[in-house]
C-alpha cells in the first residue's frame, strides 16, 4: 500500500531490499559463528598433521553435530541469497541426517553390547551356581 492507501505492486527495489536484508541476515550468522567456525576449520586441518592429540580430536567430533548444525544454518541462509548452492545444501543436510542417526544407532548398539555382556556374566555366575550345587 502507499501513503493514500491505494495498491501498489512490487515495486523495482523490492528484490534488492529483499537481497539486502539476506546479506544482513548472513553477516549476522557469520559474525555471530565465526569464532565457532574458525575452531572447526583448526580441527579439519588436524587430520593433515602427524601428531594428532587424540583427545582434542576426539572432542571435535563429538561436537560434529552441534558444528554441523550451525553450519546448516548458515548454507541455509547463503542459499538464500544463492539459490544455486540450494541442492548442494540440501545433500549436505542429508549426510549431517544420516551421520546423526548413524552415531545415534552406534550409542545405542554400544548399550545392547553392555546388556549382552552383563547377561553373558549373569549366566556363567548360573552355571557356576548350578555345577557347585550339583556337585555338593
Amino acid at each position: 500500500m502507499d501513503l493514500e492507501g491505494g495498491e501498489r505492486g512490487p515495486g523495482p527495489h523490492t528484490k534488492g531490499v529483499s537481497e539486502t536484508s539476506k546479506m544482513s541476515a548472513f553477516s549476522t550468522w557469520f559474525q555471530g559463528n565465526r569464532q565457532m567456525l574458525e575452531l572447526a576449520s583448526k580441527s579439519i586441518n588436524l587430520l593433515d598433521e602427524s601428531s594428532i592429540d587424540t583427545q582434542s580430536f576426539g572432542h571435535s567430533f563429538d561436537s560434529y553435530t552441534d558444528v554441523a548444525n550451525i553450519v546448516l544454518d548458515g548454507l541455509n541462509l547463503l542459499s538464500h541469497i544463492h539459490p544455486a548452492i540450494g541442492v548442494a545444501v540440501s545433500a549436505f543436510r542429508l549426510v549431517v541426517t544420516i551421520e546423526a542417526k548413524r552415531r545415534e544407532n552406534d550409542k545405542k548398539l554400544h548399550v545392547l553390547r553392555l546388556h549382552v555382556r552383563d547377561l553373558m556374566i549373569a549366566i556363567f555366575h548360573l552355571f557356576w551356581d548350578f555345577e557347585r550345587i550339583k556337585s555338593s
